[in-house]
């Protein structure tokens, strides 16, 4: 088993690092799922998703349908070339991304209510939750969070974020998935809330000992202002309404087991966050 796999499509800023390497790295493999693997190059997070997975930062979308166990191994990192195990994917024409999180003008507001109505249909946009008991911690504590933000209380702020992060089941947790939009609404609405958030999420070593590892890469690439494209491209859909269609949206919505929908109610938790 094993062969070559080409990249499809990657984050431009782990690009430009791959293609400006003058030596091979040694690289460790953290996590395998059936969409992805997570792999460490020294301080640096990389991850390889599986073909048709929207790229996202510190990514590359390879021509390969799953991964397996055969990909939990050590490997290598060099110019154009990304060594796991038996594999060996080579980026030869790699279709470059932008990961930072896309600028708006404003937000069409009957679009979002649009959405809401479609997925929400009482208003809750936490209503997919169906564990009450964590249903209501993420609301307590997204509350208590936004009322930190708004008063600088940096002290609510780090126990809400201790509190949300690695909240809930799954490979990225809901707490962390709604933390991951909270910063992109917050971003266009509150622009000052959004910083103080994003300086507030703890760095990578303290994420990994809260969280999953695909949530402490989400995260800690949220809090330097970078986003899966279909994160950018709903924003950018928000931005330019009207428009039948919400595909980006869709696709969105559809992630993972409730990833995306955390995602987006996070974001509209963010655009609607008001004085509490």
């Amino acid at each position: 088993m094993g062969g070559w796999i080409r990249a499809i499509e990657g984050d431009k800023e782990l690009l430009n690092w791959l293609y400006s390497m003058t030596q091979h790295l040694p690289l460790t493999v953290e996590a395998v799922y059936s969409h992805a693997v997570y792999v460490r190059v020294g301080s640096r997070q990389l991850v390889l998703l599986s073909q048709d997975e929207p790229v996202g930062p510190a990514s590359l979308v390879v021509s390969c349908s799953r991964f397996d166990q055969q990909w939990d191994d050590h490997g290598w990192v060099s110019w154009r070339t990304i060594g796991v195990g038996l594999f060996v994917v080579h980026l030869s024409e790699v279709r470059s991304y932008r990961s930072d999180l896309a600028a708006i003008a404003a937000w069409d507001s009957q679009a979002l209510r649009g959405i809401i109505g479609q997925v929400w249909r009482h208003g809750d946009v936490l209503s997919h939750v169906s564990d009450e008991v964590l249903h209501e911690r993420l609301q307590t504590h997204v509350r208590l969070l936004l009322r930190g933000l708004e008063n600088q209380d940096e002290a609510v702020i780090a126990d809400s974020l201790r509190a949300l992060i690695g909240l809930g089941p799954g490979s990225t947790p809901t707490g962390d998935d709604l933390l991951v939009g909270l910063v992109v609404g917050l971003s266009i609405s509150h622009p000052s809330w959004a910083k103080r958030l994003r300086r507030a999420i703890p760095l990578p070593p303290e994420l990994a000992r809260l969280t999953t590892i695909p949530s402490t890469v989400a995260l800690s690439e949220a809090a330097a202002g970078r986003f899966f494209s279909l994160v950018n491209e709903t924003v950018q859909w928000l931005g330019s309404p009207p428009s039948a269609d919400n595909s980006c949206v869709q696709g969105l919505l559809r992630r993972g087991h409730t990833s995306g929908r955390d995602t987006m109610a996070g974001i509209v938790l963010g655009l609607t966050a008001v004085s509490v």
